[in-house]
């Protein structure tokens, strides 16, 4: 997608962390915004700073969970800039702990945010950008977490896997039906968002998203790495580049996540067990 100039990128999780970030990289390229988050203070302030910055823009409230919001969502998109080019779906979540410890309102949120969320972006706009004719790219969310797990946290892994797959599917459709719609799935490692502090939007009937010792333990082992994790901005300018070149799969960690995915890939091909979590 060569020309982004004058058209319009649709971002959910878009007040904070890559959604911000990536919003800022496209606005500086000359596209129209429309930044989509759950959190009120955080969007207001988000769409006055791109605002400021000389960007057309408008922030809308979207609970991504909810088809209906996302379906409001594309059609004040569209009624505001007359289409929607480029559909970032980032909003995530996480919940810690056991398998069987992990309430199942917890399981339900992160799939909902994580995997549901990315279905309905997908589903509400796929038909929109083909309906175009012009071309069109989704960039959707995912994490290393979608090519490699691991323990205490398997509701984000699950919700990841899903994405990848999705996204995967996706690609092949756009083939298949000969559509000028790209396809991108990000996977970054560690990145300084607050991912770890997701709770902050957990819903009330969720009573918590981080159960037992082992859950705490583990959530500080991912705020620590948030925090010594890779810039927003370095990975708003990689998924920019991969707009621009159709690339499908986005690895800001370089080396570090493809040694990752290759230990797994050997493990599966050698029959072996999977490789322990955290293993360089």
């Amino acid at each position: 997608m060569d020309e982004l100039s004058g058209r319009t990128a649709f971002i959910t999780g878009g007040a904070s962390g890559i959604g911000l970030a990536t919003a800022h990289a496209l606005g500086a390229q000359g596209m129209n915004l429309v930044i989509a988050d759950i959190e009120d203070g955080a969007l207001g302030t988000a769409e006055a700073d791109l605002a400021a910055a000389g960007y057309p823009v408008m922030g809308m409230r979207c609970d991504v969970r909810k088809v209906a919001d996302l379906e409001a969502a594309a059609k004040a998109t569209v009624d505001r800039f007359a289409g929607v080019h480029i559909v970032f779906n980032n909003a995530g979540v996480v919940a810690t702990g056991r398998v069987e410890d992990i309430s199942t309102e917890a399981w339900e949120w992160v799939m909902d945010v994580n995997l549901w969320g990315v279905i309905h972006g997908c589903r509400v706009f796929l038909p929109i950008l083909k309906s175009q004719g012009a071309p069109g790219h989704f960039v959707n969310t995912a994490s290393m977490a979608g090519l490699s797990s691991g323990p205490l946290m398997s509701p984000y892994f699950v919700s990841k896997f899903g994405v990848v797959a999705l996204s995967e599917g996706m690609w092949h459709e756009a083939r298949i039906d000969n559509v000028r719609i790209g396809v991108s799935v990000l996977c970054p490692g560690f990145v300084r968002t607050r991912i770890h502090e997701a709770d902050r939007n957990r819903p009330e009937e969720v009573a918590s998203a981080t159960t037992g010792d082992a859950g705490q333990q583990f959530m500080a082992l991912l705020s620590a790495g948030v925090e010594a994790g890779r810039e927003v901005g370095e990975v708003a300018a990689l998924v920019v580049e991969s707009i621009r070149t159709n690339r499908f799969w986005i690895l800001p960690h370089g080396s570090e996540s493809y040694a990752a995915v290759q230990r797994r890939a050997n493990a599966i091909i050698d029959g072996a067990a999977p490789p322990q979590f955290g293993n360089s």
